[in-house]
């Protein structure tokens, strides 16, 4: 699909299981439209073009789907409740969009919890939304899904930055407030925190000296205030600390 075209995300329609492809690219949906079957499609990647409208609510028929790719379109509306009945899921990138709403309770459902299955070996491990114009939070049930490994988000409200395995988490550039958390001493795989140009508030939390794997903190841009703490200095392999357009005061432990 060339980028000068206009393209509307059109509605997948799942039929019979027989010839269904493994995955499917833009060019080829451009071309031939989704084929008529695909409960057996694992990869759907459709980033950098010019697809507009809404997400369509059939992409949730497509239960065995591995990947995800969205990045850099014009996609607008939230993402679909359905989603969350995509337990097999793995890698989902929808950011650089125009997508709106809060952040689904599920990873793309709006009631109750994470489903188990979407957080067995094999599950959502990478879930990138960021630059996008979403509100509200990120939901406290996020913590409940093990294998997420990367996470980054667009949006405003306060995180909840209890994510047991996550390695990456990257809000940089949003409208988040309020304070950090401390369930940020929970994240025991987190290697790079990157809360850099929001409107964080607050002390920077003693429990982070519990994150032992950070290497990377950013909190830059913001209105961190109090003094440092000196738990920050139980962080051995931390090699880059961005502290900078702050009102931290006191000394540097």
């Amino acid at each position: 699909m060339r980028r000068s075209e206009d393209a509307v995300l059109r509605p997948v329609r799942a039929t019979q299981r027989s010839r269904s492809p493994r995955a499917i690219g833009a060019r080829s949906l451009r071309r031939r439209g989704f084929p008529p079957g695909n409960g057996d499609l694992v990869n759907l990647e459709l980033s950098d073009n010019n697809l507009n409208g809404e997400i369509p609510k059939d992409i949730a028929k497509l239960t065995n789907l591995l990947q995800l790719e969205l990045y850099n379109n014009s996609l607008t509306g939230e993402l679909p409740a359905g989603f969350g009945k995509l337990t097999k899921l793995q890698y989902l990138d929808a950011s650089m969009n125009n997508l709106t709403g809060e952040l689904p309770q599920r990873l793309g459902s709006r009631c109750g919890p994470i489903p188990r299955d979407m957080c067995k070996q094999g599950a959502m491990f990478k879930l990138l939304i960021g630059e996008n114009n979403f509100s509200g939070g990120i939901p406290a049930t996020y913590a409940g899904c093990k294998t997420l490994q990367r996470f980054r988000s667009a949006g405003t409200g306060s995180p909840a930055t209890a994510l047991p395995n996550v390695n990456v988490i990257d809000l940089d550039g949003n409208q988040f407030t309020g304070g950090i958390g401390d369930g940020i001493g929970n994240a025991a795989a987190l290697t790079s925190l990157l809360l850099a140009r929001n409107g964080f508030s607050g002390p920077i939390p003693f429990s982070i000296g519990n994150a032992a794997n950070l290497e990377i903190i950013d909190l830059s841009s913001n209105q961190i205030s109090r003094q440092i703490p000196e738990s920050i200095g139980r962080l051995a392999r931390l090699n880059r600390l961005y502290l900078s357009e702050n009102r931290i005061r006191g000394s540097v432990p």
